[in-house]
């Protein structure tokens, strides 16, 4: 009698390795910024007003819980839910610093609407905008990729803002790209399978 032979459907390419680079990082430049970015001298068009992408590794998603509460019942204590979920953690991204840094003035430009390096306040050249605005802030979304380069999975940071830039990580004997971090706030978090 012959083995049956299994028909179960493969859905894991096996060559889905992981990669450094296997998710892009796609984010609209707030308003408050495009006029930022709108000075520069430098004489190419590389920085696109609207949208801005980066190649990243790195995490990508934060923990997600919704933790239990303890009931006293009986002699006994139960856990039920909460239905609650704590405020999300800000989020660190590595990415990789594109050859005109362009990726990395940019943000380094939205942290100096923030604190500015030279004045020490927020946005001085806009005075009446109050700082606790939202015009400061943008979605973000994290697209995985798959070996061929296609979008499977979406996750949208809502309403971001960047808290911190690292150093740049260069080395001229590493033969690797440069690379540095960026941490960024969030509201909410949605996810979505492409």
């Amino acid at each position: 009698m012959a083995t049956p032979v299994n028909k179960t459907p493969v859905f894991q390419s096996p060559f889905n390795k992981q990669r450094r680079d296997k998710f892009i990082l796609v984010l609209t430049i707030p308003d408050i910024l495009k006029d930022k970015i709108a000075e520069i001298t430098r004489r190419n068009n590389t920085v696109n007003f609207n949208t801005l992408q980066f190649s990243i590794w790195g995490a990508v998603a934060p923990p997600i819980e919704v933790p239990p509460v303890l009931v006293p019942y009986s002699g006994q204590t139960l856990k039920v839910t909460s239905y609650a979920r704590p405020e999300f953690p800000s989020l660190k991204i590595s990415f990789t610093v594109d050859n005109q840094f362009n990726n990395y003035w940019v943000l380094y430009k939205w942290l100096d609407v923030f604190n500015n390096s030279t004045s020490g306040i927020f946005d001085p050249n806009n005075p009446n905008i109050d700082s606790n605005t939202t015009e400061y802030m943008t979605d973000i979304s994290i697209y995985g990729l798959d070996e061929y380069g296609k979008r499977t999975v979406r996750f949208d940071y809502i309403r971001s803002f960047p808290i911190g830039l690292e150093g740049v990580n260069y080395n001229d004997r590493d033969p690797n790209e440069m690379e540095c971090g960026f941490q960024f706030a969030y509201h909410q978090l949605k996810m979505s399978l492409l």
